[in-house]
């Protein structure tokens, strides 16, 4: 009995002494995989400044070159944390729980307590206690007033209304005159600037700029409201002033490096585009009014090509998380288990220089001008690097840095430029259905194609930016209305090569349909074939074949369109 009691305990204490020795050549090696690391342009792409315990400052070298040029007079985020307040950026409900729909409160996980985000602004150059008037949601509101309806209507931001129409929310708008000033100060900044923080897992995180450019986007579209409540009262020029503003705001996150905050601002500025659609086709507009809007439009700038989010802000996220895996010895998602590394050591140098590869052939495919060679550069990148996560005793230290290197790629890379190529066709359909609109004022009918509104309203006839080729065009001869749409190729599945598969991104019906009918949720499969308005006669399309998948004809449609399913007044 002595005996086994012996032997169990050591077999016990073997064991603890096999372990520690263990997680000391774990630590042994989690030290020399950080040393080893080698600083240079190949490698860490940066060489200063130096990090504490070795490599190099991703976090402060980012926030060194976004803030370039910066001041607290030229920095939009200052008025727009002005703006909006403190409240704006933290929880709903600080015990982790999600806050109410329709509120102003970003979701937790995402926001910062009020103390920290007054220390962050006041270092920007803003106020750091709460600002006076600061900006109260329409639920917010509602919610003081006890109202039984305590969400904003739809139509408020997809047709020109009156206060006669929406008392309510015209009265919310006004009280909420002063914010959104400050708002449209915020437009006219040249810079925008927001510090990268360092958040949880993620050596470099996004998390405040993404809070901003929510923010911007909920006081954006307030402002879009009182747009169209301008619009539907005759004041075009105020109604003008306040799209264009937020047309700016979005411009301005595009100065930040990432895509997430970018595509915000896309978004933003899509909203922005179809405001500007409605006032086109409601008919309000006279042809002096369409025209102007239509110029100032065109002074309008594009969003820059994903190429600088490739170059900077995907490089600098994934090298900085690549050089805190060699630091802690692991990689995600066992990012505190050193067990496979401790066994299959990864060479971080070669990494490091596969993804600057990687990113440098990300930045010459995005920066090209066509988005068919672009798109098919993106896939074979992707598909190049992308490796199945899975993990064997057998792997190879080629197959970990392949697999790594492909854990990084596991973002879509391809999905901003499309949503920027997106936003350029929806400049392009705005653009056309202010020139529709302006000949419509002049000759009390629409024209019988694009070609007509060439050169007195269109310098030249605008075109797709997708495939190069016009914007769809149908008439309605019986309610002198129009069907106007573009189609989006779409990348081949599973890495294969750009084929000719299509969709209608965009359809624009003009009167008597109320509304547009954007982003398809029940897509008409013939436009010429689609479902009658309600009261009013069927579309007439004067297309040949109507829009078509893969250059043929497609049946009819069975389920209605947003348009057909909305109520008559």
């Amino acid at each position: 009995m002595k005996t086994r009691v012996r032997n169990w305990v050591v077999i016990i204490i073997g064991t603890l002494l096999a372990l520690m020795l263990l997680e000391g050549m774990v630590r042994l090696w989690r030290t020399d995989a950080l040393k080893q690391i080698t600083i240079s342009r190949q490698t860490t792409y940066i060489t200063t400044p130096l990090a504490r315990g070795g490599g190099v400052n991703y976090l402060a070298w980012l926030n060194a070159h976004l803030s370039a040029g910066v001041t607290p007079a030229n920095n939009a985020a200052v008025l727009v944390y002005e703006a909006c307040g403190a409240k704006m950026f933290t929880p709903g409900d600080l015990r982790g729980r999600s806050p109410p729909t329709g509120t102003n409160f970003i979701l937790p996980g995402m926001a910062f307590s009020p103390q920290k985000l007054r220390r962050i602004v006041a270092k920007l150059g803003a106020k750091p206690g709460n600002p006076e008037n600061p900006f109260v949601s329409y639920f917010q509101y509602a919610s003081r007033r006890k109202w039984h309806n305590r969400h904003l209507p739809a139509a408020v931001l997809t047709e020109p209304w009156t206060a006669d129409e929406f008392p309510h929310v015209a009265a919310w708008l006004k009280s909420q005159s002063a914010a959104l000033s400050r708002v449209r100060r915020a437009a006219n900044c040249a810079r925008m600037y927001v510090p990268v923080i360092r958040e949880g897992e993620l050596p470099v995180s996004t998390a405040l700029w993404v809070d901003f450019s929510q923010a911007t986007e909920i006081v954006g579209n307030a402002m879009l409201s009182r747009a169209l409540l301008r619009a539907g009262s005759g004041n075009i020029k105020g109604a003008w002033n306040d799209i264009e503003a937020v047309h700016k705001l979005s411009l301005l996150f595009d100065q930040g490096p990432f895509p997430n905050i970018r595509l915000i601002g896309i978004r933003t500025d899509s909203v922005a585009m179809q405001v500007i659609q409605s006032m086109a086709r409601s008919e309000r507009l006279s042809a002096a009014q369409a025209l102007w809007c239509l110029h100032r439009m065109q002074r309008w700038q594009s969003p820059p090509s994903p190429a600088a989010v490739y170059d900077v802000g995907y490089r600098m996220m994934h090298l900085a998380l690549l050089q805190k895996w060699a630091r802690q010895g692991g990689f995600y998602p066992w990012a505190k288990n050193h067990f496979i590394d401790a066994f299959i050591p990864i060479n971080y140098n070669a990494v490091m220089k596969r993804l600057n590869r990687i990113c440098n052939d990300l930045t010459t495919a995005s920066g090209l001008s066509d988005y068919r060679l672009a798109q098919a550069g993106q896939i074979a990148i992707g598909s190049k690097f992308r490796v199945t996560f899975h993990l064997s005793p057998w792997m190879s230290e080629r197959h970990v840095t392949k697999m790594i290197v492909g854990t990084s790629m596991a973002t879509a890379v391809g999905q901003e430029l499309k949503f920027i190529t997106m936003e350029k066709a929806e400049k392009t359909l705005t653009e056309t259905s202010l020139a529709l609109a302006a000949y419509h004022a002049a000759h009390h009918c629409y024209p019988q194609s694009l070609g007509d509104l060439v050169p007195a309203y269109l310098p030249a006839l605008l075109r797709n930016p997708f495939d190069g080729k016009p914007l769809h065009f149908c008439a309605n001869l019986k309610k002198s209305g129009y069907l106007l749409y573009y189609f989006s190729s779409l990348p081949g599945g599973h890495g294969k090569p750009y084929h000719d598969e299509e969709e209608i991104v965009s359809v624009h019906w003009s009167n008597p349909a109320p509304r547009p009918f954007m982003g398809l949720p029940y897509p008409p499969t013939s436009p010429a074939e689609a479902a009658d308005f309600p009261g009013h006669g069927p579309v007439t399309c004067k297309c040949k074949n109507g829009p078509a998948k893969n250059g043929k004809g497609t049946g009819a449609s069975t389920k209605p369109s947003r348009a057909a399913t909305r109520p008559t007044k």
